[in-house]
């Protein structure tokens, strides 16, 4: 609930800021913990793993690390952009809705055509595109002054998330 003179602006702040945030870095660190402690028991006892398959591999770690930076930008905007609109923008609650939401429907469309793709041209290549393209439409954020071009961006930017969140989950299996 908000309350009277906070903006909706300070209210997401002070959510992501505050407990959200340290919940966020507690488990990545538990988990990052867990993940390290694994990789050094396996190394130590070559004798109970030897007809079982590595999971710590080289590849599997860079595609974690590459989705979770992916994810995480995700969330960080999803949960920002419609008071950014708002607020900056002079947009209504229905366009910053539409300005939030657009990203889903171009995530959506676009992994319909990942798949056909990710078998034609391959898998990194398809995630390395996909990353720039992601990398590329995040940066537009800095120059947004319409909010058409902000729907725009945020469209892109949900198509370059659908590329990249199919390929890593094609890489991993």
């Amino acid at each position: 609930m908000l309350l009277k003179g906070i903006s909706l602006r300070d209210h997401a702040e002070e959510i992501f800021l505050g407990r959200d945030i340290r919940f966020f870095f507690l488990l990545s660190w538990n988990i990052f913990n867990i993940a390290f402690k694994e990789l050094a028991n396996m190394n130590g006892s070559k004798s109970l793993n030897i007809n079982r398959p590595k999971l710590w591999t080289k590849n599997f770690v860079i595609d974690s690390v590459t989705n979770t930076i992916v994810y995480l930008v995700y969330f960080l905007l999803m949960v920002t952009i419609t008071a950014y609109t708002m607020d900056n923008l002079q947009a209504s609650p229905s366009e910053g809705g539409l300005a939030c939401g657009i990203f889903i429907l171009g995530a959506l469309i676009s992994r319909i055509f990942t798949g056909r793709s990710i078998d034609r041209v391959g898998r990194k290549r398809v995630l390395y595109i996909g990353l720039i393209f992601y990398l590329i439409t995040t940066l537009f954020y800095f120059v947004i002054t319409k909010l058409l071009v902000l729907i725009i961006i945020r469209f892109l930017q949900g198509a370059a998330f659908g590329v990249s969140a199919t390929a890593t989950g094609t890489i991993v299996a």
